[in-house]
């Protein structure tokens, strides 16, 4: 056995006595089975021993779970990153596309005021209005796009 195994095993084993001795959690409930179910020494040792690897056992599978979650969610990164840049290009090209087709008149900005019966008018034309929800009477530039 090699002295790097030997001195991980000796501060497994440490960090493992402080731990167990910090809380009581941890024997108090095998002290009072023991008492309640008038447990010998030798039988109190044995359960609490094989609690103890059960206990130790799920520690490493949900430590080795939570590495394998972690690298395959580091698999991701890369997709992360690419539409995180896709994003925004496609947020700039739009903001473009929507300038240039208002200052061109392809599609003209207009401005938009909620009456007071609920219902867009712009320019004395009336639309359903049904995503005017602002306050009536305020005037708010909205860009239509498609149609008229």
């Amino acid at each position: 056995m090699g002295t790097d195994l030997a001195i991980l095993l000796a501060t497994a084993a440490s960090i493992g006595f402080v731990h167990t001795l910090i809380g009581p959690d941890h024997y108090i409930p095998f002290i009072a089975m023991a008492r309640a179910g008038r447990w010998s020494l030798g039988r109190t040792m044995g359960v609490t021993f094989v609690c103890g690897v059960g206990h130790v056992v799920g520690s490493v599978a949900l430590g080795a779970l939570g590495i394998a979650l972690g690298w395959a969610v580091g698999g991701l990164e890369w997709f992360e990153g690419v539409r995180g840049n896709l994003a925004g290009w496609l947020l700039l090209g739009f903001g473009l596309a929507y300038t240039c087709g208002g200052l061109s008149g392809i599609a003209p900005i207009r401005m938009f005021t909620l009456t007071r019966t609920g219902r867009c008018t712009t320019t004395g034309m009336a639309t359903s209005g049904a995503m005017c929800t602002y306050t009536p009477g305020v005037r708010l530039p909205l860009a239509a796009m498609f149609g008229s």
